[in-house]
């Protein structure tokens, strides 16, 4: 989730709007729950011995997550407009590229109809898994506590 704050999320946030299906979900993690995870499962080493899992706190499309953030902010994301983010999308090979595995992977994850089922074990594992909203609700508490 922290690439979505600071000097580049508006940037980031617009070639992911401009560059991706809209039924592309995302998973997003928040650098803090990282940690947790990892002592949570240290805590429950019976239930997640021999298990991987896939550290996700939130599942959403870019249109959601605008709208988690209006929930928590009462503004829209921060932004360009949708034209910058595909001149950006256009010039470079690599931002492409990202956009392109970001729609492979969500493919993937839908033919194994697992991307639900990502969320449903990080959260068997550590409950309160800080969702978009949640996580913006954090950081605008931050800049203005």
């Amino acid at each position: 989730m922290e690439n979505l704050e600071g000097s580049v999320a508006s940037i980031t946030f617009t070639v992911l709007r401009s560059g991706l299906k809209p039924d592309v979900k995302i998973e997003l993690v928040a650098i803090d729950d990282i940690g947790r995870f990892g002592a949570a499962v240290f805590r429950n080493s019976d239930h997640c011995k021999g298990k991987a899992f896939t550290v996700t706190g939130d599942i959403l499309t870019m249109v959601e997550m605008d709208a988690a953030y209006v929930r928590a902010t009462g503004k829209h994301h921060p932004s360009l407009p949708n034209l910058v983010g595909k001149l950006i999308t256009t010039m470079s090979g690599s931002v492409k590229e990202v956009s392109k595995d970001y729609e492979r992977m969500y493919k993937i994850l839908l033919e194994q109809e697992s991307i639900d089922a990502h969320l449903k074990e990080a959260r068997e594992v550590l409950p309160d898994m800080t969702s978009f909203e949640s996580w913006v609700r954090q950081k605008q508490g931050t800049k203005s506590g």
